[in-house]
């Protein structure tokens, strides 16, 4: 067997119970949870909308998440509550494949927790922009964006499209006294 093959999940039955678990993971994971995390996973995935999919995985149990159409959203759910009653915890990061993200905000309902998110990183974004308009030289940061560009997050209601604005000149005010 392959270092690769022991991470594998197999199933088997033991002590009454009908597993689907890997060698290495020993969490002793059945396969009922196996299929109510595809199940959990393919509810969340359709309740946040078209394009989202879903990534479920093993690890001393069956987790899942919701992908984003971009892959940088990504809402996890208590694996332990079931989907119904469970708090959500939405990441906003690179699309990079299964890993969390940048940022993390967890609220009662996937809507709440991916705004919360997309929240928590605009803020961060506006005290990254503030550190380039203090800056004491003429960096040409001012000039407009690109035409059919917009500031747009994929997900449910309340991300809504808003054109991309030029930032101001650095120290306009003093430049101009």
């Amino acid at each position: 067997m392959t270092e690769d093959s022991k991470w594998t999940p197999r199933r088997g039955r033991d002590r009454g119970l009908d597993l689907y678990c890997s060698p290495r993971c020993g969490g002793g994971c059945t396969w009922a949870a196996y299929k109510a995390a595809h199940r959990d996973g393919d509810q969340l995935a359709r309740r946040l909308g078209a394009g989202w999919s879903v990534v479920v995985w093993e690890n001393l149990g069956w987790h899942y998440q919701a992908v984003s159409p971009c892959g940088r959203f990504k809402v996890s759910c208590d694996p332990g509550n079931g989907y119904r009653g469970s708090t959500f915890t939405a990441f906003l990061g690179d699309a990079d494949g299964h890993s969390g993200g940048r940022w993390a905000q967890t609220a009662d309902s996937p809507e709440e927790a991916i705004l919360a998110v997309a929240r928590e990183a605009v803020a961060d974004l506006h005290k990254i922009g503030a550190v380039f308009l203090d800056m004491p030289f003429q960096a040409r940061l001012s000039s407009p964006p690109p035409e059919n560009v917009t500031a747009r997050a994929p997900g449910p209601p309340g991300l809504v499209a808003k054109p991309l604005k030029a930032l101001p000149p650095a120290h306009a005010e003093r430049d101009s006294a």
